[in-house]
């Protein structure tokens, strides 16, 4: 029988799902299954879940590593100088749409990972997403504890410190420092196939796995990383409710015929419920207490919050300048920016030599370059130039 430490990872993919079984740190059991777009996610993760052996003294702790599909993670700049990651963490989640995408979906919001005044990592979870895993787990008999991005996630499992990680049609590219990324880059799935991470002696089975190794990295964190959530408590359903009420009134009735049978055992019941009740008193007076002082910290972080406001700056009005900016021949083709602040212009005009020279008199900008090749295509018969400008904003103006 298993007596070590048991940790099941789940890798939540766009086009799959994967699980690995840690037994004492070594790999106990891994499987994947790929997802089919007309049925639920919860079918196939209880499918998958079902198959886990489960033998063995210890209860099995569940992490699940959420893709870029189902998570966004952010490094933020420009916050307010508050050192305290819970309470950076509650002011980002009162104030989620200002930094994540909602698109109509409520969001988990995870606790904060502080680099610096500057640099702030946290992630947001697709609510629904984290609730469907979690039934799912509670149906074949285990309980999700945390969720982490799957680019944090890899950094557990990896020996580098980069790594590039395909997601359906999303691939990351992760660079690690030694608290917490670097950068981590979005795009489309690049056309060549990317190398297989070199992992970790303890994950060295996996290599004929590749598509669990964000579920291992998953079962190799713990609630003590950054970047984590908890998914909310499960509410018990009527008839549990029901059942607790039952069961309270029988030992209710137990405790009142004993102290009717016997005054000496009245007494000490009475005494023993006194007892009770003043140190009930005394928690809930410090529970309070302790309210109170979060409340007055999350007020004081939401103040900041206004006084941040009037310092972010659109993305919608940074493209606005952008394309004021260009030449009135020109034709803006493509726009990115970065969380890192690097950004690039793809652009159409008779000449690329003044798409460069309008870029460099744009206010906030600088080192602008040329990346790639200048083409020239034909349109309308015209003869025109695609060029690609790579520029950094300044501090001030990264979004």
């Amino acid at each position: 029988m298993n007596i070590g430490r048991r940790s099941l990872g789940l890798g939540i993919a766009d086009d799959r799902v994967s699980a690995v079984l840690l037994v004492g740190g070594s790999v106990r059991w891994a499987a994947s299954r790929r997802l089919d777009p007309d049925a639920p996610l919860g079918h196939a993760l209880r499918a998958l879940l079902a198959a886990c052996p489960r033998r063995g003294i210890l209860p099995v702790t569940v992490t699940a590593a959420f893709g870029p599909s189902v998570s966004q993670l952010r490094c933020l700049t420009g916050l307010p100088p508050i050192g305290q990651p819970r309470a950076l963490a509650a002011m980002v989640r009162e104030n989620a749409g200002r930094f994540f995408v909602r698109n109509g979906v409520a969001l988990t919001i995870s606790e904060a990972l502080i680099e610096g005044r500057a640099r702030v990592w946290i992630a947001a979870f697709d609510a629904p997403v984290v609730a469907e895993v979690a039934g799912a787990c509670r149906d074949v008999g285990l309980s999700l504890r945390y969720v982490i991005p799957t680019a944090m996630a890899l950094r557990r499992a990896i020996r580098g410190g980069s790594v590039t990680w395909k997601d359906g049609r999303v691939q990351l590219s992760i660079t690690y420092g030694a608290a917490g990324p670097l950068s981590v880059r979005r795009m489309p799935v690049a056309e060549h196939a990317s190398a297989f991470p070199q992992l970790i002696d303890a994950l060295s089975s996996l290599e004929s796995s590749p598509d669990a190794v964000d579920a291992a990295g998953a079962a190799l964190s713990c609630g003590h990383d950054t970047v984590v959530a908890r998914p909310a408590a499960a509410v018990p359903d009527v008839g549990s409710r029901r059942r607790a009420r039952r069961i309270a009134g029988a030992a209710c009735l137990s405790a009142i015929s004993v102290a009717l049978l016997s005054p000496g055992a009245a007494t000490s019941v009475a005494l023993h419920r006194d007892r009770a009740r003043a140190t009930l008193i005394a928690a809930r007076a410090g529970t309070a207490e302790h309210d109170l002082s979060k409340l007055a910290r999350v007020s004081t972080a939401l103040r900041a919050l206004s006084d941040l406001s009037a310092s972010r700056q659109s993305m919608t009005l940074l493209l606005a300048e952008v394309t004021r900016g260009l030449p009135d021949s020109a034709a803006l083709v493509a726009f990115q920016v970065d969380s890192s602040g690097l950004a690039s212009v793809v652009a159409l005009a008779p000449h690329a030599a003044a798409v460069v020279d309008a870029v460099e008199r744009m206010p906030g900008i600088a080192s602008p370059q040329i990346i790639g090749p200048v083409t020239r295509e034909s349109a309308g018969g015209r003869t025109i130039e695609r060029v690609t400008v790579q520029f950094r904003l300044l501090p001030a103006r990264v979004p």
